[in-house]
């Protein structure tokens, strides 16, 4: 496959490098003992579209609407939303 990146490049490009820019590393963009456990949870197999009563916001709408993400679960402090 040309053109393509691997998950592990995708990680780094992601969360990893982000978070080094941001300085916000270690405790973000890494699995890692210590480091917050918030995740992005991909099923390449499952199939969404994005409204606005799928989202946990006070904002009333989304750029995404309509839209078939690839994530299709998160978690935050180590729970699933």
């Amino acid at each position: 496959m040309t053109g393509r990146i691997n998950l592990s490049q995708f990680v780094s490009l992601t969360a990893t490098a982000p978070a080094q820019l941001h300085g916000i590393a270690p405790q973000k963009g890494a699995m890692e003992l210590g480091a917050d456990a918030d995740l992005a949870i991909w099923d390449p197999e499952r199939e969404t579209v994005v409204t606005r009563n799928l989202l946990h916001d006070k904002v009333g709408f989304t750029p995404y609407e309509l839209m078939n993400p690839l994530i299709s679960a998160g978690t935050h402090n180590g729970q699933i939303s």
